[in-house]
């Protein structure tokens, strides 16, 4: 564990923690990767992930690829999309706490989970019949009925299922009221945001969160191939600084 924080520090000068977060900006060929270092758990980071996600492909008209993790989360665009770090910086602060809920909203209309727990909210309510005259709905059947059911609901404010669903999701899938301090904290200046560009070969503690975003990874095989290939890479950049 030593030289794991040691490598981290020899390679990206900062060891990120709850006071100190790191986003680091590293570009991999065709895509560009944006990893944020927060170590607040899943259920927060899928949150500010999600969040963060819906600002940068707004801006900036590109799709954007999210992976989570329990100490970060990694934002994937295309290749050339940020040509500075300071558009990150920028892009990073516009997400304050206060609209936290109202961008997590529109990230998540006709998003998959918000279409999945809206027709369990559905379902449990008997607004969407699992049987129906003594016969057994089909699963596909009931899929097309809650996207009708959903399309409906949007356009009646304040529509009961369609607020439970978002509270399922904001609440219990993610957890947002953390996710608002931990932004909130940034704001009053309790947390510090570092901002790093790794050309090369990106932190050690990125690693694994990067092998999670190759989709094409399915053995575990593959997964210890790619970690010993970026360890390989940062030995060779720690023996290049160190004849420097």
């Amino acid at each position: 564990m030593t030289q794991y924080v040691w490598e981290q520090i020899k390679v990206c000068g900062v060891v990120p923690t709850n006071r100190k977060l790191l986003i680091e900006l590293w570009n991999e060929g065709s895509s560009q990767n944006l990893i944020f270092h927060y170590l607040f758990g899943r259920r927060v980071n899928q949150a500010l992930s999600r969040a963060y996600a819906h600002v940068f492909s707004n801006e900036l008209g590109v799709p954007v690829r999210v992976t989570v993790s329990d100490n970060g989360f990694m934002l994937t665009l295309p290749a050339n999309t940020i040509n500075d770090i300071s558009v990150v910086k920028e892009l990073v602060s516009r997400l304050s706490s206060t609209r936290l809920r109202e961008t997590l909203i529109k990230a998540l209309r006709r998003s998959e989970i918000l279409k999945r727990k809206f027709r369990h909210v559905a379902e449990r309510s008997l607004a969407l019949l699992k049987v129906y005259r003594g016969i057994e709905t089909s699963v596909n059947r009931r899929e097309v009925n809650s996207e009708t059911l959903l399309k409906v609901s949007e356009r009646i404010p304040g529509y009961p299922l369609l607020l439970e669903a978002y509270r399922e999701v904001l609440e219990d899938s993610m957890d947002i009221q953390h996710a608002e301090e931990v932004l909130k904290k940034v704001e009053l200046g309790e947390v510090i945001l570092e901002f790093i560009v790794s050309p090369e070969v990106p932190c050690p503690f990125s690693h694994n969160l990067i092998v999670q975003g190759y989709s094409d990874v399915v053995l575990m095989e593959d997964r210890r191939r790619i970690l010993n290939m970026l360890y390989d890479k940062i030995i060779a950049r720690m023996r290049s600084k160190d004849k420097a």
